[in-house]
């Protein structure tokens, strides 16, 4: 995305989430994936894959809260 291409790091991205990635980088994927609805201003892009990381943050935010 810093090279001003949003749809080969949505590709990428996309890709990314196929894979068996831990919930933090899973997390990430998705705040990035809502950062190229932002550069494309496509406000549904970004609230959906932003309700997405939320998601994967509170899921991970429980699974520390149970480890304690």
């Amino acid at each position: 995305m810093e090279l001003g291409k949003p749809d080969l790091a949505e590709a990428a991205l996309s890709a990314a989430l196929d894979l068996p990635l831990s919930l933090r980088r899973r997390g990430t994927v998705f705040a990035d994936l809502a950062m190229v609805g932002v550069l494309r201003k496509d406000r549904e892009q970004i609230r959906h894959y932003a309700n997405a990381a939320l998601d994967v943050a509170r899921e991970l935010d429980q699974a520390l809260s149970c480890a304690r």
